[in-house]
């Protein structure tokens, strides 16, 4: 039974190569940062986390993820939220939504 594979498990036990890179892109596309102005715009506008996440009806953990840049992660109605709090565009959140949207 040379080359028995069974749930993305070798014969010996081993993790497939196929398995390997499937990880591998799950990790990679989860974890993209893109820059954020988020903490500037918050501090300029005198808020701290907690009162963002309350103006944006929100928990204190999105507000972190918006501020580390996890565009990725946000839903859109959370980004334009985060930019009506603010008092500001989306595009004015993260740069790279005016280069890839043309804001």
């Amino acid at each position: 039974m040379d080359g028995f594979k069974v749930s993305g498990l070798d014969r010996e036990g081993g993790v497939t190569q196929a398995k390997r890179a499937a990880s591998r892109s799950r990790v990679v596309g989860a974890s993209r940062r893109t820059e954020s102005r988020v903490r500037e715009l918050r501090l300029a506008a005198g808020m701290t986390q907690t009162e963002l996440a309350a103006a944006m009806q929100t928990n204190v953990d999105t507000v972190r993820k918006a501020e580390r840049g996890y565009l990725l992660r946000l839903r859109v109605d959370t980004v334009l939220r985060c930019a009506n709090a603010l008092n500001c565009g989306a595009a004015d959140l993260f740069p790279v939504l005016s280069e890839r949207l043309r804001l």
